[in-house]
């Protein structure tokens, strides 16, 4: 984008890569969201930014939290999105045998452990390695090269261990991209 003239500004979300924040690892849709508020309020402190042709593009998971942003931010004039993904929709669909209910009791128990001193529990996002995924029984092709992209490609970032907060189950959980999408976004979307 910056080699074609934009100004650009790309962001590692709280809690991940670059970005600071604490604890590690944890996966906060709320979070992220506001992270693209926050780099909004940066742009418009830029004068040589034009605060009237202000867009965003989001990819992925990030593309959802771009577009929930996007309903309340308006100083976004267009949103463009790369195969953007409702996180929590995709979440509730993974729980194993579809019980949302009983990850985010597991989720409760595990927060109470932690209060009480309990070790941060650490989950894989993903297979660590493409073997790994074969072991484990998986066919779905989606995952398969979300498990060979992320940990196995070229394209592997250093900060990226694959590790998530278990708590950040319930953040997912109770997260919709594309809620009030029908009566809020009035910005162009492609």
């Amino acid at each position: 984008m910056a080699a074609r003239g934009f100004v650009a500004l790309a962001v590692d979300p709280s809690y991940q890569g670059e970005s600071g924040g604490e604890p590690r690892h944890l996966e906060d849709p709320a979070a992220r969201v506001e992270d693209v508020h926050c780099a909004v309020d940066y742009l418009m402190m830029l004068p040589f930014v034009d605060e009237a042709r202000v867009g965003l593009l989001a990819i992925c998971a990030g593309g959802g939290h771009g577009i929930t942003a996007a309903l309340i931010e308006h100083r976004f004039r267009a949103i463009g999105t790369v195969v953007a993904s409702n996180i929590g929709s995709a979440f509730r669909k993974m729980q194993p045998g579809g019980d949302v209910l009983g990850t985010l009791e597991a989720v409760g128990k595990q927060r109470t452990a932690e209060a009480r001193a309990a070790d941060l529990r650490l989950d894989p996002w993903i297979p660590d390695c493409l073997e790994e995924a074969k072991e484990q029984g998986t066919t779905d092709p989606d995952l398969l090269q979300a498990a060979y992209f992320y940990r196995e490609s070229p394209h592997r970032h250093p900060n990226s261990p694959n590790r998530l907060l278990f708590k950040s189950n319930a953040y997912l959980l109770g997260f919709d991209a594309f809620n009030l999408v029908p009566e809020l976004l009035t910005q162009p979307l492609q």
